[in-house]
């Protein structure tokens, strides 16, 4: 049987972007204005937030697991596909939560030391509708705004390895087909 979980918005990206990237083990003084991220259990994120200008303050603990994004890497001729860490939260569809950090892009440190590229920096606004996944095969489908690249087989080869590197690390999926709001074959040179 299939399963099917609606991918969310760019506020669900930047939700789990602040999830994954408050993981840092840093300590400080909370200053109004400012959040705090103190260490915790390994696995999990601690996200202190300041409320008021009196110091009140809300502590979630979000378990948080491995997740394996494959991001483009341009060569003298065309792309290598080089495989990043990052933690996604454990609630919700995995493979969704990993999709929407694939089309944030690669951090500012994955770019300056490791060359990465974002190949949805044409399209933005791009959304994640859905995943599903059935018989080995991942289904997924994007918003219309994934087609804004423009053109061209360069990035119709980062865009689709991409997502398709990213997914086929999930277990048992094994082929990937990619959905512009439902149609296939869009994502075309």
């Amino acid at each position: 049987m299939p399963r099917r979980v609606a991918g969310g918005s760019l506020v669900g990206v930047a939700v789990t972007l602040v999830i994954c990237l408050s993981g840092c083990g840093s300590t400080g003084e909370n200053v109004e204005g400012t959040s705090q991220t103190t260490a915790g259990t390994p696995g999990t994120t601690t996200i202190t937030a300041v409320t008021t200008s009196t110091t009140t303050s809300t502590a979630t603990t979000a378990p948080v697991r491995p997740v394996t994004l494959v991001f483009p890497r341009p060569t003298a001729t065309d792309f290598e596909f080089v495989p990043v860490q990052r933690e996604i939260p454990t609630t919700g569809q995995a493979e969704v939560a990993a999709l929407q950090l694939l089309v944030a892009g690669p951090t500012t440190d994955e770019m300056a030391t490791q060359q990465l590229i974002n190949p949805f920096d044409r399209s933005p606004g791009t959304r994640v509708l859905s995943v599903t996944i059935a018989d080995g095969t991942a289904t997924a489908d994007f918003s219309r705004k994934l087609l804004g690249y423009g053109g061209g087989s360069a990035a119709v080869r980062a865009i689709g390895e991409s997502i398709t590197e990213t997914l086929k690390r999930f277990p048992g999926v094994t082929k990937v087909v990619i959905l512009v709001e439902g149609q296939p074959d869009l994502l075309q040179p």
